[in-house]
């Protein structure tokens, strides 16, 4: 397989399927460096609406990209602007990434290239869903990369994170200034389960907050262990009857952080649990899902399911699908039913057919939904 190709299919890989504003006080130009002389080194890097990218290549052969659509850019070597050496194509929106990304072959590794890279405003909501994964993460990815020989290349995965803020290079970069962020009150509200429920501060000049609690009580779509200025305090995936202790730091504009030690205790499990009907999801969603364009769509996802109905004429139906949002469903009752890739239930008997729905997106905060159907006509 030619080195091209190879990389290609480390960005595009095949998957399972957060846009975020930059904060005000930084400056949307992110620098990269790639150096081909470092076998198989692969990075994350956070990008958001209309970000430039400026990457410096040095031992570099060749370049594979994969962009969103709507992306332009220019290579250069000292003040000569170099060609692709394919016929690069934007295609459609649909798909959120380009039909034909540039590719550059036969480049002189003794020579230094600067690539500008300079993302459309907004990026594509399919392809923020859809391929902005990183290099730990399943799913289909993007970004740029650098090649030389078949074991030595570079390649900066394109990601979503709301906490990350512009600097020079892959790592946020702030100067500390003089005005230094307080933190007086933190204060955890239980949601009534004793497994969720949300933080709110008080304080001055918080700009942005870090939280260190356990992990897994952190919403997925932020960067646990990182500083952000997006969430909303949601916590998940507590227990009930249990004390937590943590500190809870907060920072400034200036990079001037303080912190507080946070100890709250978590509300007893309800004697009934709760139904999850469309009413909970539809809290769940509100609460956790953290961009509103996600949650529409999401919301009319669920809508549509809830909506099905089966028909006397019919032994099928066929589960809402979407390009934007990430579906699945599962047949609880496969002697009864069973679920195709497209979507569609088909009965097999005229037994109760349960199925599984279930959909999600950037933020990472799965709905599933759960309906139980009766068909009076079936395929034997």
């Amino acid at each position: 397989m030619k080195k091209t190709s190879r990389i290609l299919t480390v960005l595009a890989l095949a998957a399972s399927s957060v846009l975020f504003a930059t904060p005000s006080h930084a400056v949307p130009t992110v620098n990269l460096a790639i150096n081909c002389s470092n076998p198989a080194t692969e990075n994350d890097q956070p990008i958001g609406n209309g970000w430039v990218l400026e990457v410096t290549l040095t031992n570099c052969t060749g370049i594979s990209p994969l962009w969103p659509y709507g992306t332009t850019w220019e290579l250069k070597n000292g003040a000569t602007v170099v060609p692709a050496t394919n016929s690069p194509a934007q295609g459609t929106v649909t798909t959120g990434t380009m039909q034909t990304t540039p590719q550059w072959s036969s480049l002189s590794a003794a020579s230094t290239y600067v690539l500008t890279i300079t993302l459309p405003n907004p990026l594509p909501s399919g392809y923020v869903a859809n391929s902005t994964n990183g290099k730990n993460v399943s799913g289909s990815k993007s970004g740029v990369a650098g090649t030389k020989t078949s074991n030595y290349f570079s390649v900066f995965f394109f990601t979503i994170d709301p906490s990350y803020v512009p600097g020079q290079g892959s790592t946020q970069t702030r100067v500390r200034g003089n005005l230094k962020a307080t933190v007086d009150s933190v204060t955890f509200a239980d949601d009534g389960t004793g497994t969720g429920g949300s933080l709110s501060w008080k304080g001055t000049n918080i700009d942005s907050v870090l939280y260190s609690g356990p992990a897994e009580t952190y919403p997925k779509a932020f960067n646990y262990g990182a500083y952000t200025s997006s969430w909303n305090g949601a916590l998940q995936n507590l227990k009930p009857d249990t004390t937590y202790t943590f500190d809870f730091w907060v920072n400034s504009i200036d990079d001037y952080p303080s912190m507080k030690t946070v100890t709250f205790k978590t509300g007893p499990a309800p004697v009934k649990a709760e139904t999850k009907d469309a009413a909970y999801w539809t809290k769940f969603v509100d609460t956790y899902v953290i961009y509103a364009w996600e949650a529409s769509n999401m919301k009319m996802l669920m809508s549509k399911f809830n909506s099905i109905q089966t028909s006397p004429y019919r032994s099928f139906i066929k589960v809402p699908t979407s390009r934007v949002s990430t579906w699945s469903a599962t047949s609880l009752t496969p002697a009864s039913c069973s679920v195709a890739s497209t979507g569609v239930v088909t009965a097999k008997s005229a037994d109760t057919c349960t199925v599984s729905y279930t959909v999600s997106g950037p933020s990472k905060a799965p709905v599933t939904l759960v309906r139980d159907f009766k068909f009076t006509r079936f395929v034997s």
